[in-house]
């Protein structure tokens, strides 16, 4: 681009071909750079699913699978929230995006 600049200064007029090709030069930069702001976001959300599943893959290693008490620790870092609708429907969503739906049954 240095080089652009420097032969139209040379020649002492605006001309056209630098027009043209400086436009292009600076759509190539601004293309370029959207490119990287785009990897730069891909690295991160790649980053933020491995500091995910080794979250994941730790929690499943400390945790005995024979629960037989409540575990709030546990329920924290699964499960992101519970609704409870009309009808006596539950709606559980975790924090991996799944959601269950569940009929309880309700006696007195």
């Amino acid at each position: 681009m240095l080089v652009l600049i420097e032969n139209n200064a040379k020649q002492g007029a605006v001309s056209e071909d630098f027009d043209a090709e400086y436009k292009q030069l600076f759509e190539q930069i601004n293309e370029l750079k959207t490119a990287k702001i785009q990897m730069v976001q891909a690295q991160k959300q790649a980053e933020n699913y491995k500091e995910r599943v080794d979250q994941l893959d730790k929690a499943i290693t400390t945790v005995n699978p024979q629960v037989r008490e409540f575990d709030q620790d546990l329920v924290k870092r699964l499960i992101s929230s519970i609704k409870v609708h009309k009808g006596m429907r539950l709606e559980i969503q975790f924090h991996s995006g799944i959601v269950v739906k569940q009929e309880v049954d309700y006696y007195e």
